[in-house]
């Protein structure tokens, strides 16, 4: 049986990324944040023991933030594909 895994990223791999490429990637309540408070977050986050964000929010009920995607059981080869 086959297993589908949804993509993630490592939170330690954002980091070192340059702050105009962190601004508007993630945001809260109050809109988008700015690469300095993207930093500040995904910094505690790691520091919090996360390792990987998803790479799309709210698309995989599986997602581990210390593993990533666990895996979903597929019954057949057309859903592979699909």
């Amino acid at each position: 049986m086959a297993k589908l895994f949804h993509l993630r990223q490592e939170i330690a791999g954002l980091l070192t990324l340059a702050d105009e490429h962190l601004e508007g990637r993630f945001g809260n309540d109050d809109g988008p944040l700015s690469g300095p408070d993207a930093r500040i977050q995904l910094q505690h986050m790691l520091n919090c023991g996360f390792k990987y964000l998803p790479a799309e929010l709210g698309t995989c009920d599986q997602f581990s933030l210390d593993r990533g995607c666990l895996g979903h059981q597929l019954a057949t080869a057309e859903e592979v594909c699909a």
